[in-house]
C-alpha cells in the first residue's frame, strides 16, 4: 500500500526586520537578487577592463604625440623658413639683373675711380651698392663722389662716413653708397 500526503507542505514564514513572509519566497527572491548582482558585477567587470584598455591605449598614443612633438615643431619651422626662402628666390628672379650686368656695374664704378681713391670693399645689395675703401686726400675724394655720381645710369653717390687714418695725414677713410633710380 502507498501512502500520500495529499495536504499542501506547511508554510513556514520567517520575520525580516519584523515583517512576516514566507520561507520559500524569501529564498526565490534572495536568489534572483544574487542572479542580478551577479550578472551586474559581470557586466561592470567587463566594462571595466574594456575602459582600462581603452585608457591605456589613449595613454600610449598621447605619450608617442609628446614625444614627437619637438619632430613636428622642428619641421614646422623650416617648411616656413623653406617657404621663406623660396620667396626670397622668387623675388630675386624678378628683382635682380643677371650676373654679367652686376659684372658691368662693378667695372663701371670701379672706372669711375680717380687714380688716388682704392677700393677696399664693394658690396650689390639689390637697391644700392655699398662702397668703402682709402682716399689719398680730401680732394681726391670730391672728385671720386662727383664720378660715382654719374658712374652708373641714374644712381647718386652718397657720402656716409669720412675719417682721417692719422693725425696730421692727409690720408682718408670713407664709406659711400650709391643708389639706384
Amino acid at each position: 500500500m502507498i501512502r500520500a500526503n495529499l495536504l499542501p507542505p506547511r508554510k513556514e514564514k520567517l520575520r525580516i526586520f519584523g515583517v512576516g513572509i514566507e520561507r520559500e519566497l524569501a529564498a526565490t527572491w534572495a536568489f534572483a537578487a544574487a542572479a542580478v548582482a551577479a550578472v551586474a558585477a559581470g557586466t561592470f567587470g567587463v566594462e571595466a577592463l574594456a575602459a582600462a584598455r581603452a585608457q591605456r591605449d589613449v595613454d600610449a598614443a598621447t605619450a608617442a604625440v609628446a614625444a614627437h612633438a619637438a619632430f613636428r615643431s622642428r619641421a614646422q619651422a623650416l617648411a616656413l623658413e623653406v617657404a621663406r626662402y623660396q620667396e626670397f628666390a622668387r623675388e630675386l628672379d624678378i628683382v635682380s639683373p643677371s650676373g654679367s650686368e652686376r659684372a658691368d656695374d662693378v667695372v663701371r664704378v670701379g672706372n669711375a675711380l680717380p687714380r688716388r681713391v682704392w677700393l677696399d670693399s664693394l658690396v650689390s645689395s639689390g637697391d644700392h651698392i655699398e662702397l668703402s675703401g682709402t682716399s689719398a686726400s680730401l680732394e681726391a675724394m670730391g672728385t671720386a663722389l662727383a664720378a660715382l655720381d654719374g658712374a652708373l645710369p641714374g644712381s647718386t653717390a652718397t657720402l656716409v662716413r669720412l675719417e682721417r687714418l692719422q693725425t696730421g695725414a692727409r690720408a682718408l677713410r670713407f664709406a659711400a653708397r650709391m643708389d639706384a633710380p
